[in-house]
């Protein structure tokens, strides 16, 4: 969590680093700056933020993690990033959102501000991964809640899921057991299908689709999904293998692929022996 007195073993200088420059007024009069001193340094080289009391200790630009820090010092002890926020951090989504979302206990209610929204959670604590700094709402939970924002489009719960499988970020164990803790959610079957199709092997909406769509209707043997590969020392996945006809289908090629996976192929259909 966000740290409101830093530990006696950590410098001043130490704590401004791990938060990304940014410093409280509460946490520079607990390691012994004095008021007259913080002015001195809100005079020269640092900047205030948004928030009454949170600042930024450089004149420089602020970047996306240094506006982070600056909401979750506002929002107080317990607060983590939250919903596209976290999903940025754990590299879920590869730009991050406009705004810094925030999730605080149920108890507090911070003051609004221009870019950041704050969600309110209860049992929170239960919710965050504590190894992370700065504390983050953990990938399963990320996830869920997303889903859980998502009225009625089908298709961003199906390719969010499935993009967190795909990305080797979590399993679909791990999210169906964080998904079996809450006892409301929308789209609770469809989130319980994908994870079972996830389990599978599956891991894209087309990859779904063309299960779904082709595989299962057309009567076709059920493929080998996904399965990991070592061909001249890389190691890489095929979307579907049919073994007794010597065959693999490849559907997504580099647009879901991690850049890493050299799998893909531009090719449909293709003889994989």
């Amino acid at each position: 969590m966000p740290l409101l007195r830093p530990p006696p073993d950590l410098s001043l200088r130490e704590l401004i680093t791990d938060q990304s420059r940014v410093l409280s007024r509460a946490q520079a009069l607990a390691a012994g700056m004095s008021a007259d001193q913080i002015r001195r340094a809100l005079g020269s080289s640092w900047q205030r933020t948004a928030y009454a009391g949170v600042y930024v200790t450089t004149t420089g630009p602020v970047d996306y993690v240094t506006r982070c820090w600056s909401a979750l010092l506002h929002a107080g002890p317990g607060s983590a990033p939250g919903m596209e926020t976290a999903a940025w951090f754990w590299t879920l989504e590869d730009d991050p959102p406009d705004d810094v979302h925030v999730v605080v206990p149920g108890s507090r209610r911070p003051a609004r501000r221009a870019g950041t929204t704050f969600h309110i959670r209860i049992r929170l604590a239960d919710r965050v991964h504590p190894a992370k700094v700065p504390t983050m709402v953990t990938l399963e939970d990320t996830v869920l809640d997303m889903v859980d924002r998502r009225s009625t489009a089908e298709s961003a719960v199906v390719g969010l899921v499935l993009k967190a499988c795909q990305r080797r970020l979590t399993t679909p164990a791990r999210l169906d057991d964080a998904l079996a803790r809450r006892a409301k959610i929308r789209h609770r079957d469809l989130v319980s299908d994908l994870l079972v199709e996830a389990g599978d092997g599956i891991q894209s909406p087309l990859e779904r689709r063309y299960f779904r769509d082709v595989e299962r209707p057309h009567g076709l043997p059920r493929g080998q999904r996904n399965h990991a590969e070592v061909v001249a020392g890389a190691r890489r996945y095929r979307d579907v293998r049919y073994p007794e006809y010597r065959t693999c289908v490849e559907l997504d090629g580099a647009a879901t692929h991690p850049p890493t996976d050299v799998s893909w192929t531009t090719c449909a259909t293709t003889s994989c022996w």
